[in-house]
């Protein structure tokens, strides 16, 4: 079972860290800095969305959570392109169901 992820004080290098999904993140610098080092925690927590689980998830939260993914790890240019025509696709399916995707939802 995997622990639950905290802030932690590493000696050697003087950095309040995290481990989340396996890497290592920097907080703040200097034990003193406890309280930013956990605001930082919760800041880093909010960008790092987790992708929907539930069996009743809609179209649109799953959307959602692809369009905050592109937008970390992908160019302007193809976030504002994906944005562009998740949006559109949100507007006509984004009520339903995952599950309850069909094909002809998505074909043109």
């Amino acid at each position: 079972m995997p622990r639950t992820a905290k802030p932690w004080f590493r000696k050697q290098t003087g950095w309040w860290m995290v481990t989340l999904g396996g890497k290592q993140h920097k907080l703040a610098k200097g034990r003193e800095n406890k309280k930013l080092a956990q605001k930082s925690f919760h800041e880093l927590m909010l960008l790092i969305a987790e992708p929907p689980q539930s069996s009743d998830a809609r179209v649109a939260s799953v959307c959602d959570a692809f369009l905050q993914w592109s937008q970390r790890h992908q160019s302007p240019e193809t976030y504002r392109g994906y944005h562009f025509y998740v949006q559109s696709f949100c507007e006509a399916c984004g009520y339903l169901l995952v599950r309850e995707l069909c094909p002809y939802h998505v074909t043109p």
